[in-house]
């Protein structure tokens, strides 16, 4: 049987709403960023950075 999850009344939209300071898109951000976005983030920002075309991957059937 499937858990039940109770629904959660939607915020107002004063409250939705985040402050562009709290935003960086992940090509916005590398290494020298860490202190402020952390290690993994600072990571995907210099990989989507340094990706020519974006957005490559090697299917695992490769490696069978």
């Amino acid at each position: 049987m499937l858990p039940i999850f109770k629904t959660h009344t939607p915020l107002p939209a004063s409250k939705k709403s985040v402050p562009s300071l709290f935003i960086k898109h992940l090509e916005e951000v590398g290494i020298e960023d860490v202190p402020e976005v952390g290690g993994k983030n600072a990571s995907l920002g210099e990989m989507l950075q340094e990706l020519i075309p974006k957005g490559v991957l090697i299917i695992s059937r490769i490696w069978l």
